[in-house]
């Protein structure tokens, strides 16, 4: 059951922090495909459009993996008995919630 609950508390934080980091812009690095560059920094605007997808994925990624490691070092009492829907709901409300924020590019 652990191993179900560490999945599920994953789920839970990847989808929360890709959320946070794509509302708020929060990117560590930038894609800039017409240049093929990944960088820290912000390029010229010759370089074309940045893409902080990656970086939302990455972020998301490593809390997330962090989150799910420590979960898997709590006691199994702790764990056995917390619900393991939370990975699916979570993701779940997220997306939701991603779909009433950028409602407005299906308003046209």
């Amino acid at each position: 059951m652990r191993k179900g609950f560490a999945l599920a508390v994953f789920t839970a934080v990847f989808a929360s922090v890709y959320l946070a980091c794509f509302l708020n812009g929060w990117t560590l690095f930038r894609y800039y495909p017409l240049t093929g560059e990944l960088t820290t920094q912000d390029l010229p605007r010759a370089a074309g459009p940045a893409m902080g997808w990656y970086a939302w994925i990455a972020q998301g990624f490593v809390a997330a993996a962090f989150a799910g490691l420590l979960v898997l070092l709590l006691p199994e009492k702790w764990t056995g008995r917390t619900w393991s829907g939370l990975g699916g709901f979570s993701a779940l409300a997220v997306v939701v919630f991603t779909f009433y924020v950028e409602w407005h590019w299906f308003l046209n």
